[in-house]
């Protein structure tokens, strides 16, 4: 897929399943926020349900596959972690990426913070 701008937010995967660690295919969206920092939102195509929701953001074999997805975009450097906890929502997972991925994205993307 070809990235596409939304906002000022860059979508950079569409309709990904990631599993989550009790083996649950939930379909998801990857954007990239370009604001101050590219946190990376992780939107899922329905509300997951009070089992999920911003709970994913803690949910170590999700977290892992959503690093996957962004491997298999050409981003090859070390895994991060979720976002503050008042960043999460029950229909997405934010996560707070370090410095390689700041640069890959820019450099990819084509974007400054």
């Amino acid at each position: 897929m070809k990235y596409k701008k939304n906002g000022r937010r860059i979508v950079v995967a569409e309709n990904v399943s990631i599993l989550d660690k009790g083996g649950i295919k939930i379909t998801c969206d990857i954007e990239i926020d370009t604001y101050v920092i590219a946190d990376v939102y992780v939107k899922f195509d329905k509300d997951p349900g009070k089992k999920h929701g911003s709970h994913l953001c803690e949910d170590r074999t999700f977290t892992k596959n959503v690093m996957r997805v962004l491997n298999q975009l050409g981003y090859n450097g070390p895994g991060f972690d979720r976002a503050e906890l008042g960043m999460q929502e029950d229909n997405y997972a934010v996560f707070e990426p370090n410095k390689e991925f700041e640069q890959f994205a820019q450099t990819k993307y084509g974007f400054n913070l």
